[in-house]
């Protein structure tokens, strides 16, 4: 029997984690003598991980002299302040309770460390998914595929069965890159327009379409 797969970003996906962003990034930028950013130029900072986030708020990014030491206040700061004003999006719990009981395998693939995606998966959705995968030393970011081998491989299953959902051209180019359908949701970090714009995937404007979509895909896929 296949075994259908559902591989879930965290940021813009699940959870709002933008307040706490950008709450940390305006700070160690700010102590460094750079402007702080809008709400909305964080918003599209986000997505290849904090150090990229941290890069795009500074005159030539990872080039400037004050780079390393914005991120290192970045990171001291977020540690201790990562899920003060993080949250869940409208009906994400209940729909991620309702895939579990269907029998989906769900995993949760994000370029958020380690320890603080393992760290907002027990504290927002204790239980649920059969596999954090969050940034590692040593361990490539999204959009590479092995960010979702590595789960894939340890858990036995077949990729082929899987459907990754995110927010962004990140998670798509990784859905890519291994060859398997992709979702995006509209409510992320990313502008709709931009989306539109990306290629092949569905896009869904709510928890709705998204669970109906993925019910049809998986029928679809059962059937093969």
């Amino acid at each position: 029997m296949k075994k259908n797969i559902l591989l879930f970003d965290l940021d813009g996906t699940l959870l709002d984690t933008l307040g706490d962003l950008m709450n940390a990034t305006n700070i160690a930028i700010s102590e460094n003598g750079f402007p702080i950013r809008s709400y909305e130029e964080i918003k599209s900072f986000v997505g290849n991980g904090v150090a990229k986030l941290v890069a795009r708020c500074l005159p030539d990014q990872e080039e400037n002299p004050l780079y390393q030491k914005c991120l290192d206040r970045f990171t001291e700061i977020y540690k201790d302040h990562y899920d003060e004003l993080t949250k869940p999006y409208d009906g994400v719990v209940d729909m991620l309770h309702q895939l579990k009981e269907e029998g989906y395998i769900l995993i949760l693939v994000s370029n958020k460390l380690q320890e603080v995606t393992e760290h907002l998966v027990d504290k927002f959705f204790p239980g649920i998914f059969d596999f954090v995968q969050g940034d590692m030393k040593g361990f490539p970011k999204k959009p590479a595929k092995e960010v979702i081998m590595r789960p894939i491989e340890e858990l036995g299953l077949d990729v082929k069965n899987g459907i990754v959902i995110g927010d962004s051209d990140v998670d798509l180019d990784m859905a890519n890159n291994v060859g398997i359908k992709a979702i995006l949701v509209s409510w992320g970090f990313k502008p709709r327009e931009y989306l539109e714009k990306l290629g092949s995937f569905k896009l869904v404007d709510s928890i709705a379409e998204l669970l109906e979509t993925i019910r049809g895909w998986s029928k679809e896929n059962e059937g093969n």
